[in-house]
């Protein structure tokens, strides 16, 4: 928690500067390569619905490709 707490004033300048919802920030550092949007949802701990909305956004904004 310390670790988050220390780093949280920059994610949120980063999340900021691109517009991004926090989980749309999650997401994108979930990925590192294609991955299963099933898989996001794990990671994030969410619905696989949550996460279609969630890739919506980020695919409207070119920061994803869905395969």
């Amino acid at each position: 928690m310390d670790l988050f707490g220390s780093h949280r004033p920059r994610m949120l300048d980063i999340q900021a500067e691109y517009g991004l919802k926090p989980p749309q920030f999650f997401a994108l550092q979930a990925l590192d390569e294609p991955v299963p949007m099933s898989s996001v949802a794990n990671i994030l701990r969410c619905d696989r619905s949550a996460v279609t909305w969630i890739t919506d956004r980020l695919e409207e904004r070119g920061y994803v490709e869905r395969r």
